[in-house]
């Protein structure tokens, strides 16, 4: 019996000791700041499809249905870290060292607002493409209406490990930056 009870613990300690969890962030690469000091811009609402909701690494699997990997997580609320590095590459890709996020400081008002709406931003691992669909609004603080634009790309992806899905994710973000860089008025 005792023999039994400790085969059986031993059993269910081995099945517990799966994968370890691992976590990931979007970090943007490291490069000097900018040192212009340009007009006033801030991002300051992001929507994000639903399944952003979790912490968990999401992709769609070789049936076209959404997958967590419950395994891999973002490290930070992955809306915060998107935000984020956003901003940074936002700063970086327009040179503006004053590119902001909300909630912002008391003294602050900037210029321009954006306004982004993030429709797609998941890896198809069956297609093995990242799928990136945004839309956003820049509105001038003393515009009438916000200047509209669309943003949509497939991007190739070579690897479907979890590292190559977040680093897919990582350069959509930057992708994304850049064409929301090349929207501002300069």
């Amino acid at each position: 019996m005792r023999h039994t009870l400790l085969l059986t613990l031993a059993l269910l300690l081995t099945a517990c000791g799966g994968v370890p969890d691992t976590y990931h962030s979007l970090r943007p690469e490291i490069t000097d700041a900018p040192q212009r000091q340009g007009t006033p811009t801030a991002i300051r609402f992001t929507e994000l499809p639903p399944y952003y909701e979790n912490e968990y690494l999401t992709y769609y699997d070789g049936a076209g249905r959404i997958t967590l990997d419950k395994s891999h997580h973002w490290i930070y609320p992955f809306q915060d870290n998107l935000r984020d590095v956003l901003r940074q590459q936002l700063a970086n890709a327009t040179g503006n060292s004053r590119i902001y996020t909300y909630p912002l400081g008391e003294n602050n008002r900037p210029d321009i607002l954006i306004d982004l709406q993030i429709r797609e931003l998941i890896a198809d691992v069956q297609a093995k493409q990242y799928r990136l669909s945004a839309q956003w609004q820049n509105t001038r603080r003393d515009g009438d209406k916000p200047d509209n634009h669309e943003y949509r790309r497939l991007i190739p992806l070579t690897a479907t490990d979890p590292d190559s899905l977040v680093a897919a994710t990582a350069t959509a973000v930057q992708q994304l930056a850049q064409a929301i860089a090349d929207s501002l008025p300069h």
